[in-house]
């Protein structure tokens, strides 16, 4: 039998949960594609998902969804770039060989090798990118094409991005500007170059003395770290605005709710078409990868401990 790295998580808490262990390299199904993954990354869902931090309104369906005393599915990782190895009977749509990245699930991407449909949310790589970079771009990507779409955004649209140095909110700030919109970035001051550099056309440090948000300036309001006040973020759209939330604060979400505010909360749902426009965007420069800092794949428990400290730039990226 064929054996191959996972990491596997039989408990909520720590980094330190997380260890290596040897599992069996699946075999594609008919209509199924074998990944040799080559890179992956650890997101702040990933981290909240390991620890099992969620607002305590959704802590007992969370349970319930996840897993009441441990996690149901045991090796995490949401994010995958690597290579096809192998594929099922009827596959048209993959060669062995292709360079691909994408998204699957919420889990098993923390593996040498994972079996996903023909038809899952990915994409061929772009020439030039290495399986690092692919690697950094899904999780931001996919979140932000899912709340455009489920948010009615429209090209060219006032965007506002709180935490726009995070994963989500570099690819918020880039998309974004490419789709023809004036985007505002809310981060701490040591990251206000590197969003001027994606795009930014204002920066506004929220550690500085009497930070606020403009009043009536937005079209849209896209908290990723879910720390706005609803008083601030009323204020700061324009009649009809939108405030989408990718981190779900519950107190807020019941203040947007009571007043009849238009909100999008949730997690990124992936597709193939978003793979393939993220992929576009990639290929024309509209979407670099930002890159906070790299891990092998041992060292897995390290890379999450670099997540809990909330001051990453970008993605946490592990080479396997």
């Amino acid at each position: 039998m064929t054996t191959m790295r996972a990491v596997i998580q039989r408990a909520y808490g720590g980094p330190d949960v997380l260890k290596i262990e040897a599992r069996p390299v699946p075999v594609p199904r008919a209509g199924e594609v074998l990944i040799r993954i080559r890179a992956s990354d650890v997101t702040s869902g990933d981290a909240r998902m390991r620890a099992f931090r969620v607002p305590g309104i959704f802590w007992l369906p969370g349970r319930l969804s996840l897993g009441v005393f441990g996690p149901r599915n045991q090796t995490p990782g949401v994010d995958f770039a690597g290579e096809v190895t192998a594929i099922g009977s009827g596959v048209t749509r993959y060669r062995v060989g292709d360079r691909v990245f994408g998204q699957h699930g919420f889990f098993g991407s923390h593996a040498d090798y994972r079996v996903v449909p023909e038809t899952a949310a990915v994409a061929a790589i772009p020439a030039g990118l290495s399986f690092e970079e692919a690697a950094a771009l899904p999780f931001g990507g996919f979140t932000v094409l899912d709340f455009f779409a489920r948010g009615g955004y429209r090209r060219g649209e006032s965007l506002l991005v709180n935490g726009a140095s995070g994963a989500v909110g570099v690819a918020a700030v880039q998309i974004g500007k490419a789709y023809g919109s004036p985007v505002t970035a809310v981060c701490s001051g040591r990251n206000a170059e590197a969003m001027r550099a994606l795009g930014a056309d204002a920066v506004l440090d929220y550690r500085a003395p009497g930070f606020a948000l403009p009043t009536g300036a937005f079209d849209v309001v896209f908290d990723t770290v879910g720390n706005f006040r609803w008083a601030d973020v009323a204020g700061a759209l324009k009649p009809g605005g939108r405030f989408f939330q990718a981190l779900i604060s519950g107190g807020l979400l019941f203040d947007a709710l009571r007043r009849g505010k238009r909100m999008v909360i949730g997690t990124g749902t992936p597709t193939a078409e978003g793979a393939a426009e993220l992929a576009r965007l990639a290929a024309s420069g509209a979407l670099r990868p930002v890159i906070d800092s790299r891990f092998a794949f041992t060292d897995i428990a390290q890379a999450h401990r670099r997540v809990d400290t909330g001051r990453k730039v970008g993605a946490v990226v592990l080479s396997m």
